[in-house]
């Protein structure tokens, strides 16, 4: 999605065709940008936007802006109705958004693909609900983005936990049907809660570690989940996703599996949970970084393992920053594996990566990148980890 306002324009690159010149230019533009996006970042944690986690900033979910409002309040302040029909749009019965967005940085806007049907994000449909049952809490994929997750959680429902009966409809595809209705369910007493959002200090929401269980309870259950590309052996679509919300929450949160297993008790399988826990991981910085350490795991001869974001020196006898980060790597046999998300696909970004791929192999690694092409490709993407597994057991990068 291209932005048209200054700032932060994520329209692709174009070929390089100015020689040096355009080149500096160009490298000039990717650094200014990446002070805007810096600066806008800064500010947003200023203002707690951004929940604290393990990962890197562009892991988490930053809160959105402008925040709902109640339509009697714009009345209420002289605002005519048809200045609210041109400036706001309605969220659900009574409750408006301003058209006028923020512009923020592109990783972190939620486009209408994110929300699959749903209005707006969740965290905005969710201040819209509690507006109207101050006395609920958040619950489910709403508390999971409250506490950092930017994945999935928009194309799933709002549900607000009450002292009252539950009603609505909680499987995501049929609650697309009323995509302004919440769904409500019974609030179990003793349930911790936080009150995170800076624009709304008295919502209650339950705390990450009940979050992410309720997440996973209804993911096992297939009530709500995504498309996973390829067959992982061993492993149901349900355990996949699974696995790769947990690494999430350990990227988006300092959550730990011991406070995992805490917040599970009663509402997952304490066997199903451990068996998920031993799958998951502290160091994948995406869904799909999970995909593939988890299509990989039984690829290594016996004896080797893999390790997550693992740091290799490119100049051993020198300069300790000039190095490159492997998404996954079997340190004994030098293999590196690299997952290219959108963050690399910028021109300037890419060829730093190649430069830097190319110096790696140099010094006798293997290197085995994938994007999302190759890895709907499975069979393909395991051909080329096993050949690079067979090159390094031979004694070296044959690339």
């Amino acid at each position: 999605m291209a932005h048209d306002g200054t700032g932060y324009d994520s329209t692709p690159e174009a070929p390089d065709e100015g020689g040096d010149d355009h080149r500096d230019q160009r490298r000039r533009a990717f650094r200014q940008k990446k002070r805007r996006r810096r600066a806008w970042l800064s500010q947003a944690e200023r203002d707690g936007r951004i929940p604290a986690g393990r990962g890197l900033e562009h892991s988490r979910r930053v809160y959105p802006r402008p925040a709902p409002v109640r339509r009697t309040t714009l009345t209420g302040q002289g605002l005519t109705r048809t200045r609210i029909s041109r400036l706001f749009r309605p969220l659900t019965k009574g409750v408006v958004v301003a058209v006028e967005q923020e512009d923020m940085p592109e990783e972190f806007r939620v486009t209408p693909e994110d929300c699959d049907g749903f209005h707006a994000d969740i965290i905005t449909r969710a201040r819209a609900h509690w507006l109207l049952n101050m006395l609920t809490v958040i619950g489910y994929w709403a508390a999971l983005a409250y506490h950092g997750v930017p994945y999935w959680c928009d194309g799933a429902p709002v549900v607000l936990l009450t002292s009252g009966s539950p009603r609505g409809e909680a499987r995501s595809w049929l609650a697309r049907l009323t995509p302004t209705v919440p769904v409500f369910r019974r609030f179990r007493s003793g349930t911790p809660t936080v009150c995170p959002d800076p624009e709304f200090p008295r919502m209650k929401v339950v705390t990450a570690p009940v979050a992410a269980a309720q997440c996973l309870k209804s993911l096992l259950r297939g009530t709500f989940g995504w498309t996973v590309p390829g067959n992982v052996p061993g492993l149901t679509v349900r355990e996949v996703r699974a696995v790769q919300l947990l690494d999430a929450v350990y990227q988006c949160t300092y959550l730990t599996a011991a406070a995992v297993r805490e917040g599970a008790r009663r509402l997952v399988d304490r066997e199903v949970l451990d068996r998920l826990l031993a799958l998951a991981d502290t160091g994948a910085q995406s869904p799909r970084e999970t995909l593939l350490r988890l299509y990989v795991r039984d690829a290594l001869p016996p004896g080797f393992h893999w390790t997550s974001q693992v740091t290799v020196r490119l100049d051993p006898d020198g300069r300790p920053w000039k190095h490159l980060i492997a998404d996954l790597a079997c340190e004994e046999l030098k293999i590196a594996l690299f997952y290219d998300g959108s963050y690399h696909r910028a021109e300037e970004r890419r060829s730093i990566d190649f430069s830097q791929v190319q110096q790696l192999r140099a010094l006798g690694w293997e290197a085995v990148r994938v994007d999302a092409a190759l890895m709907r490709d499975v069979a393909e993407m395991m051909e080329q980890v096993t050949a690079s597994i067979a090159r390094a057991r031979d004694g070296g990068s044959g690339s």
